[in-house]
């Protein structure tokens, strides 16, 4: 038995002792939490877990009584399916081909000049302040204007857009404000199926037109299908780059000296972010569906059963990195699975790169005395899957108005 509850209040802060404990005495083991699931906690089994979607599948179905089971978290989402992240192979491997081509390296990187001008003139706005929102004025607008750009959409709808996939997490879900996320997130909805219905009757060489008028089998795509595509670039590309961010800054305001070379040798920029996305995953666990009999030591896994592979636990697993919980930034070339691993590695993490890139450069360097009111963040509580911040205030020396 593995005693992993990962919706339960103290597993944010029990979750990295919990795991390195699984890890030697418990590799694969059972969790009677959310109606039974596995817990793998060694980086091996997690990549290979990750690589191989013939026995674990990312698969939400619909079942006959209406609701849907399997998919990438536990207990499963009510909601459409996440395209094409839950989804197999083949039709889940086509799907992700038709995003592709726009996030690549070379294509991501022709965003950087614009990305930069957006941050300094958020900063612009800021300095004369004396105090910013890590999460609120920084980390959730710059990863939903470049959405708004990827889907060549209007930029003013950016906040709104990001909004309901920050607030999903750290709303309670019993609460009258969470009845506005979900109309919120219903909005998102409709406004990306009028999109793709827009594009299909004009298309234009982008990537949403891409999507939308492109045939499987000689059929076009359906409509919820494009939908779903859309909602997981949106879904993706907001909320969990902007929690990055966050534990990101947060780490720099402890290691000044850390935060001081970025100043001095700003190149370094990219080695740290690779490092501080392995020790700080903002995605926690990724979720898989067993397809058929699989013997893992004394585990035996039957077909239906649900699988949860703990991204925080193959990070920090010291057979592949030594001494886990440090920040090293002279590592080897990382093979961290904050991005996932194989056919589902995160398409657009080239994009989560650039942007966390800029925003900690432009911030330690504009604004380099900055420093982090602890006492006033406030962090999501018992989200499950993702590890973040509802706020994080920073203050720092007014800059006079440029």
């Amino acid at each position: 038995m593995c005693p992993v509850d990962h919706h339960s209040p103290e597993y944010g802060t029990t979750a990295r002792d919990l795991h390195d404990e699984l890890r030697s005495e418990c590799p694969v083991g059972w969790s009677d939490a959310h109606g039974g699931f596995w817990v793998m906690s060694g980086y091996e089994a997690i990549k290979s877990a990750l690589t191989d979607t013939a026995r674990f599948s990312s698969a939400k179905t619909k079942e006959p009584d209406g609701s849907w089971s399997g998919g990438s978290t536990i207990p499963t989402t009510q909601r459409a399916p996440l395209l094409p992240l839950e989804m197999d192979p083949p039709l889940g491997v086509r799907y992700r081909s038709l995003v592709q081509p726009w996030l690549r390296r070379n294509s991501v990187e022709s965003l950087r000049p614009m990305v930069l001008g957006y941050v300094d003139r958020l900063l612009d706005r800021l300095a004369p302040n004396g105090r910013f929102d890590v999460v609120t004025d920084i980390g959730a607008p710059v990863p939903a204007m470049v959405v708004t750009v990827l889907l060549e959409i209007d930029e003013s709808l950016a906040e709104r857009i990001a909004w309901p996939f920050h607030a999903y997490e750290s709303v309670d879900k019993n609460s009258a404000e969470f009845d506005r996320v979900v109309a919120e997130m219903g909005w998102v909805r409709d406004l990306l199926e009028k999109l793709t219905h827009q594009r299909r009757a004009e298309p234009g060489d982008d990537m949403v037109s891409r999507i939308v008028t492109a045939e499987i089998d000689g059929a076009p795509l359906p409509v919820d299908d494009c939908v779903g595509i859309l909602m997981t670039l949106v879904g993706g590309g907001v909320d969990t780059t902007t929690n990055a961010l966050a534990h990101a800054l947060d780490y720099l305001d402890r290691d000044r000296d850390l935060r001081q070379r970025i100043i001095d040798e700003p190149g370094v920029v990219p080695q740290i972010v690779e490092e501080l996305l392995r020790v700080f995953p903002p995605v926690w666990q990724l979720s898989r569906r067993v397809t058929e009999q699989t013997v893992l030591g004394d585990a035996v896994l039957e077909p239906g059963e649900r699988v949860m592979l703990s991204v925080l636990s193959a990070n920090h697993d010291p057979d592949v990195f030594p001494d886990p919980a440090t920040v090293d930034i002279d590592r080897p070339p990382s093979r961290h699975v904050t991005f996932g691993w194989g056919i589902h590695r995160c398409v657009g993490s080239y994009v989560a790169r650039l942007e966390l890139e800029v925003m900690i450069e432009r911030i330690v360097v504009r604004l380099p005395d900055h420093r982090i009111v602890r006492e006033e963040s406030r962090r999501y509580a018992a989200s499950g899957n993702v590890d973040g911040y509802i706020s994080m205030p920073a203050v720092f020396t007014p800059e006079p108005p440029r």
